[in-house]
């Protein structure tokens, strides 16, 4: 039998909820390999048991915990991030399936195990519907039955909190001013973040406590805008803007080949949050492996191509060439609270919103648009797609960085 407790049934997009999940064997024989699938594996995670945040024993103890880890950190000027390095071996093989971590894999008859599990409101708002499939066997083996599964099904309203746009250019800097470990100026990370709610849940603010980052390739690197005596606080339909300076991560390759990801943190306030650790990266990840998993699903097959000629062979590799210059891999992560009057009570709630910033000058968003009902779908011509778009030679000219250094003063002979 498997219980929720303390479970919502109401969620801002991307808002992190604490709650518990029970689970009792009332079977004579013992279980163990006790799995979960879910249509939604993005809104959920167990949390890694070595960067957990302290669990009380109790859900009533629970109640004013901030689900994140924070350490103080006062503002200083000029403060740069603090980074983490993360191995992240689950990136290369996303799968909708999770093992529960339950302390010696095995539940024996009449024992029941309370485990932590913390949610995420779906980016999209509106009713979700969300189905867990639980899987578990039998420790002896060679019988007929060798497994057996549990349904549950919840539904989650979700509603607006924050839409985050953001997108990054290079620096047009001069690089005596400004260099990296590589020689480049840096590029320039911009964030706008409104306040897309409607208030009708009784949120009275939001609060952005910090901007963090995660990629294998680049990091924030300090604050531009705003200064560090900034309070971003946004009432209903306020709108900041901020800028950040990011630079290229120096290379690292985890044993075996694994993966490792650096996590950079900005504090807006006078405490940092560990974006790396439960539930912050468990979140960042899992919704990476949908994204991936989304695109596998969408990609079409069978989509091979064939060059007609020599000249369409240069433009293709001019653009293959154009295209990795522009790629860029940097994931941001804005952290919120939310201030909520309810029962002439003041709560405050905790979120995340994610942003991954794939191209140079391109602009990416947090929010997922609607999908169209059936009817509209069925009103409409299906057309071709467009042909690709073959990059004009004019526009690699802007892959090329010009700096004019002159000296400040100059002595002249008249």
């Amino acid at each position: 039998q498997v219980f929720f407790l303390q479970f919502p049934t109401a969620l801002l997009c991307g808002e992190i909820r604490k709650a518990y999940v029970e689970f009792c064997n009332v079977s004579a024989v013992a279980l163990c390999g006790l799995r979960v699938a879910s249509t939604h594996p993005d809104f959920f995670t167990f949390g890694s048991q070595s960067t957990a945040p302290f669990t009380p024993p109790s859900p009533d103890s629970a109640e004013n915990c901030s689900a994140y880890v924070t350490f103080p950190s006062p503002l200083q000027p000029g403060s740069m991030s603090s980074e983490t390095l993360v191995s992240a071996p689950a990136c290369s093989q996303p799968s909708r399936v999770t093992e529960i971590p339950i302390h010696g894999g095995t539940l024996q008859p009449g024992q029941s195990v309370r485990l932590p599990l913390w949610l995420r409101g779906p980016d999209q708002e509106g009713v979700h519907e969300i189905n867990f499939l639980f899987y578990y066997e039998n420790t002896e083996k060679g019988l007929k039955i060798s497994h057996r599964v549990l349904r549950h099904t919840v539904f989650i309203c979700a509603s607006r909190s924050l839409s985050v746009q953001a997108s990054a250019c290079r620096s047009s800097a001069s690089p005596h001013h400004s260099l990296d470990d590589k020689g480049s100026g840096g590029t320039l990370v911009f964030i706008d973040v409104e306040n897309v709610n409607a208030s009708e849940s009784g949120v009275r603010e939001f609060h952005i406590v910090q901007v963090s980052s995660s990629s294998q390739h680049w990091r924030l690197h300090k604050y531009i805008n705003p200064c560090n005596n900034y309070d971003c606080r946004l009432s209903s339909r306020e709108r900041a803007k901020l800028c950040f300076k990011a630079m290229r991560c120096k290379p690292h390759e985890g044993s075996d080949g694994v993966k490792e990801y650096t996590f950079a943190d900005l504090n807006l306030g006078n405490e940092r949050i560990m974006s790396s650790s439960t539930p912050c990266g468990d979140f960042f990840f899992s919704c990476r492996q949908s994204s991936v998993l989304e695109q596998v699903n969408s990609a079409p097959r069978n989509s091979r191509s064939q060059g007609s000629g020599h000249s369409d062979n240069t433009a293709s590799d001019i653009t293959n060439i154009a295209k990795k210059c522009n790629e860029l891999d940097l994931n941001i992560i804005v952290i919120w609270k939310a201030y909520v009057v309810e029962d002439n009570k003041q709560l405050i709630l905790e979120g995340q919103l994610h942003v991954a910033l794939k191209t140079f000058g391109k602009e990416a968003s947090s929010l997922i648009p609607k999908e169209e009902t059936q009817e509209m779908m069925l009103l409409r011509f299906k057309s071709e797609l467009p042909p690709p778009v073959i990059l004009p030679y004019p526009e690699l000219s802007q892959l090329i960085r010009t700096n004019l250094c002159y000296p400040e003063t100059f002595t002249h002979h008249f």
